[in-house]
């Protein structure tokens, strides 16, 4: 059995002065998931989607992988037009034992 949950992203925001000594809000331009905050131990795989593009503006998603408790090695690669079986096959060549 699989199951996906899908959530937004939020924008990061930190306190900082400005320029009377009042503290406010700025964005960091960091984005942080929005929902589903305490799945974090118990989830296996962890995407995040991004609309990209190219230098002749054609539009694709990209997976980047944030968590991958099968190969901790793939969080930081991406899947260009990611789809379930790229990304199977992704996690599967990464654990195959040669």
């Amino acid at each position: 059995m699989h199951l996906v949950l899908v959530h937004h992203a939020t924008d990061v925001y930190k306190k900082q002065l400005d320029s009377s000594g009042r503290i406010e809000s700025v964005s960091t331009g960091q984005r942080r998931q929005a929902g589903w905050t305490h799945l974090g131990a118990i989830v296996d795989v962890e995407l995040a989607l991004h609309m990209v593009l190219s230098k002749s503006g054609v539009a694709s998603t990209e997976a980047e992988f944030k968590l991958c408790r099968h190969n901790p090695e793939l969080v930081g690669t991406k899947l260009n037009n990611p789809t379930w079986d790229k990304i199977l096959q992704r996690i599967r060549m990464s654990v195959e034992v040669e």
